[in-house]
């Protein structure tokens, strides 16, 4: 894989300025994007809302049987990844996260730079936030600083895009499970790699592989919501 290259905070910021000038016609035209990983680990399952079409592919070879039985579209991780960007390019489109994960996994597997052609949703979250919900800002960096001088680890807390979905009414599904994605993904992996078929899965892991689906579907929406939100409150 080839190696990552850091990005100094001027070129970061200059990632984000772009969608600042983004209408909401041409939000329209956004690849919004997110993957499900191992913490550290390649995507295993992305999924994508383009021009209002939503679609989830797997990436991982293992998981290919869980696919097949819900419908799903399988490719390899590299070309995936490279016919997203691709398709980017060709069709003047953005390509849009929620934080620079996607960035990193985009640009140290398919080897290329993407420069601006992806926008980093989180910054113009809070910027948002800041801006129109001035005492939710002020709660959440008050509660973010009083942890770190306990001590304690943050984990994007008050700024992971479920809190911004809730600041927008948006509820995610009811067995949604914060931060349960990669144990849901390790243990339906780890019997397809024992059973091989996906009808010899146990009730649980199949239940597990429906919500790990559930999750990445509601996250790629919400991000869309958001970030028409943001433009709608801004005027773009």
């Amino acid at each position: 894989m080839p190696e990552m290259t850091l990005h100094s905070p001027a070129k970061q910021q200059a990632r984000y300025s772009r969608i600042n000038q983004l209408s909401l016609r041409q939000l329209e035209r956004i690849i919004f994007l997110d993957f499900e990983s191992f913490q550290d680990g390649p995507p295993l399952l992305c999924g994508t809302l383009v021009s209002g079409h939503f679609q989830q592919t797997v990436l991982d070879e293992t998981l290919q049987p869980a696919a097949v039985a819900k419908n799903i579209q399988t490719n390899d991780l590299k070309t995936q990844l490279i016919e997203l960007v691709e398709c980017a390019e060709r069709e003047n489109r953005l390509i849009c996260g929620y934080s620079n994960k996607e960035l990193h996994d985009l640009e140290g597997i398919t080897g290329r730079q993407l420069g601006d052609l992806y926008v980093n949703a989180l910054p113009l979250a809070k910027k948002w936030r800041k801006r129109f919900y001035p005492q939710a800002h002020d709660r959440v960096m008050k509660s973010r600083k009083r942890l770190r001088q306990r001590g304690a680890y943050l984990n994007g807390r008050g700024n992971r895009l479920l809190d911004f979905a809730g600041m927008l009414n948006v509820s995610p599904p009811r067995d949604y499970g914060k931060g349960c994605e990669a144990s849901r993904l390790r243990h339906v992996r780890g019997q397809l790699e024992r059973r091989r078929e996906y009808k010899l899965l146990t009730p649980v892991a199949k239940a597990k592989w429906t919500k790990a689906l559930k999750h990445n579907a509601f996250d790629v929406q919400a991000l869309a919501m958001l970030c028409r939100r943001i433009a709608t409150d801004f005027g773009w």
